[in-house]
């Protein structure tokens, strides 16, 4: 694996948390929710590169195959991550580092530029960590609330 393209999909990685996060600032009136729901899309188009990958560079009917599962798998847990805990999106991120490494190291099976997995890689290992830490219940209390008061 290439050092230089995960040091450059970490970059990526780092820009794109910061430039979401500007636009979540953005967002907050009109849609509180922004940053959770944009970085479930983004992993939903994550798992949509590779069905392109396999799509438009001669992947077999199995690997097309393949690569939709984990269209619908990406997808699930995005969409448990909007609805039901928002740190399950970095999860999905993480969890995508899997689908890199494990089905496709080095770009096999002949579909993926050999270079794709390791951009991927960073991508993906920064904003997981990232965005588990962002979306941790904690983060999820708004700052200006009241704390509870002590019940008896």
């Amino acid at each position: 694996m290439e050092v230089g393209w995960l040091a450059l999909g970490a970059a990526g990685g780092a820009l794109s948390i910061w430039l979401n996060a500007m636009q979540a600032e953005r967002m907050a009136d009109r849609m509180p929710d922004y940053e959770v729901r944009s970085w479930a899309i983004f992993l939903l188009s994550a798992a949509i590169i590779y069905v392109g990958f396999a799509l438009f560079n001669g992947a077999s009917n199995r690997w097309l195959a393949i690569e939709l599962v984990g269209l619908a798998i990406y997808g699930l847990v995005a969409w448990n991550g909007v609805v039901r805990f928002a740190p399950l999106v970095g999860v999905g991120w993480l969890l995508h580092t899997l689908w890199d490494q494990l089905l496709h190291p080095g770009g096999a099976p002949g579909y993926v530029p050999e270079w794709y997995p390791a951009l991927c890689l960073g991508f993906d290992l920064f904003v997981g960590v990232a965005l588990i830490y962002r979306f941790r219940r904690a983060d999820l209390i708004p700052v200006d609330a009241e704390p509870a008061a002590p019940a008896g």
